[in-house]
């Protein structure tokens, strides 16, 4: 998550909170530790460190979380940049796929277990749309490779759209190329 401090209305360095659990964090004392309320509990630690408005970055259940935020929190965030984008197939597009929109479809057949609300999210309908500025990164070894029409649908107010030619679903593996599509689009959304 980058902000700006409202001391200094310059940019700042970001702020990269682990999931409870994982990372850094201790785990929960409680159940109930679901996306909704880490996302809160993300908004409750960008405005506890003095920051008004705060753009948010996710991949893998990161995703879903920064998803979340700019639902929960749309006025404080600047945007949102997801890799990739959680979004269905769009069911009118059934008899129209590209090529690459069919090979998404394919892998997504072969792939998960047991994340039955990403997987409602990427099977299912579009949920509630996402208005805040959004970016979104597909790389080809993902198993989500939704196409952009599909995105749309959830997420309305795309200002950034790439498919790198690598990578994977741990893209920050790869630093350099996780750097340029972050900062490609939080360019955009100053």
């Amino acid at each position: 998550m980058n902000g700006e401090n409202p001391r200094t209305e310059r940019p700042v360095p970001g702020v990269c909170p682990s999931l409870p659990g994982y990372g850094f964090s201790d785990k929960p004392a409680a159940p109930e530790w679901g996306i909704e309320r880490i996302s809160d509990a993300w908004c409750e630690l960008m405005a506890r460190l003095g920051y008004r408005r705060f753009g948010a970055q996710g991949s893998d259940w990161g995703t879903s979380i920064a998803t979340s935020i700019g639902q929960r929190q749309p006025d404080r965030v600047a945007g949102i940049h997801l890799m990739p984008p959680l979004a269905p197939p769009d069911p009118a597009t059934v008899d129209d796929l590209i090529g690459a929109e069919r090979a998404a479809l394919a892998t997504l057949r072969e792939a998960w277990e047991s994340l039955r609300q990403v997987n409602e999210w990427i099977s299912g309908s579009a949920g509630a749309p996402v208005t805040v500025p959004t970016g979104c990164s597909v790389f080809p070894k993902e198993l989500q490779r939704p196409s952009r029409r599909w995105a749309e649908r959830r997420f309305p107010n795309i200002r950034y759209w790439n498919e790198p030619g690598k990578g994977g679903h741990f893209a920050a593996f790869e630093p350099a190329l996780f750097v340029d599509e972050v900062r490609s689009f939080f360019r955009l959304v100053r």
